[in-house]
């Protein structure tokens, strides 16, 4: 299990300096619900940078302001996250609770 944390915030870092591809990551948003709690919450640390704050996406179009952090925002995108999930309440609460300490606005 850690060494698959570990594995999780390279690929986190890779992304973050653009080496792997966006399409590379689908495969990893599987482990939001995977059984071991740690590996849902360094997915959901990647799951919260990436779709959710967009930190690393340098592609997005329009301006970048304080609009992009604000917690209706982030709120929205959860949101749209969740509604792409099976209607099954169990992953939703692994979704919610692996981005829980990473999101202001859901807390």
């Amino acid at each position: 299990v850690a060494v698959a944390v570990q594995a999780i915030g390279l690929v986190k870092q890779l992304f973050r300096h653009q080496l792997i591809a966006e399409d590379d990551l689908g495969h990893l948003y599987d482990l939001l619900i995977d059984d071991p709690p740690e590996i849902r919450h360094a997915t959901g640390a990647l799951v919260y940078d990436h779709l959710i704050a967009q930190k690393f996406n340098s592609s997005q179009s329009g301006s970048r302001g304080e609009n992009d952090n604000s917690s209706k925002v982030h709120l929205d995108r959860m949101l749209r996250i969740l509604e792409e999930l099976p209607p099954n309440p169990i992953m939703t609460i692994y979704v919610i609770d692996d981005v829980w300490d990473y999101m202001k606005a859901i807390k």
